[in-house]
């Protein structure tokens, strides 16, 4: 006897599902959509930015070049005596004064050597140095005198040339002890928890003790 297999209906899914799952697909497209336009609106906005930098580059003089290069030496100078400030470094202690003979520069200097430019990596503790005077003679005198002093590390001499005049010029990078510019009780500064260094801003019936601390009497 023959028999009949009427197929069964497949279920259907409810309205929601329907829409929901239509909805998922047009949302998908719709952020790949909008992936490649704003891909495409950064690759030509990179470029136009490209070509703009360009243009301004062909557009400068060589006095413009020139004065950009000076005002980033000026930058980089300014960051480094900022880190200095932050830091609470006293790169005084280095240079000195004329008058109290204080510094590694002031001391340390040759007589017949002439400092015209100075450098200073905060960064390194390295001093550059570029000085002038009469013969090599000299320069290697000017170096021993560096090596000579304790809170110096190391002395190099990294350039040297015969100027027009038929001096000699010369560029020193001196590495200095971390611990010079920082305040330190006796120096005459006062820095860090110091209340009084030396006469220095001691009042009226008080002294200043050798820890660098006002005590009345």
């Amino acid at each position: 006897m023959p028999i009949q297999i009427i197929p069964k209906e497949a279920a259907k899914l409810p309205l929601w599902q329907n829409i929901m799952f239509y909805f998922s697909i047009g949302l998908l497209f719709s952020v790949l959509g909008g992936y490649g336009i704003l891909f495409h609106f950064t690759k030509k906005a990179t470029e136009d930015a490209k070509k703009f930098e360009e243009i301004i580059q062909q557009g400068k003089t060589q006095q413009i070049l020139t004065l950009e290069n000076e005002m980033k030496t000026y930058r980089d100078k300014i960051d480094n005596f900022s880190s200095l400030i932050a830091n609470h470094k006293l790169s005084s202690n280095f240079f000195g004064d004329i008058e109290s003979k204080t510094g590694i520069l002031e001391k340390s200097t040759h007589p017949r050597v002439m400092f015209f430019e100075m450098l200073f990596d905060v960064k390194s503790n390295t001093i550059t140095l570029s000085g002038v005077t009469e013969n090599l003679e000299i320069v290697g005198q000017q170096v021993v005198l560096f090596q000579n002093n304790r809170m110096v590390k190391n002395v190099k001499l990294t350039k040297i040339i015969i100027n027009k005049e038929g001096k000699i010029e010369f560029t020193l990078d001196v590495s200095i002890d971390p611990v010079l510019l920082t305040s330190f009780c006796g120096d005459k500064i006062i820095g860090g928890e110091e209340e009084c260094d030396g006469e220095k801003e001691v009042p009226e019936n008080f002294i200043c003790t050798s820890e660098c601390k006002l005590e009345s009497f």
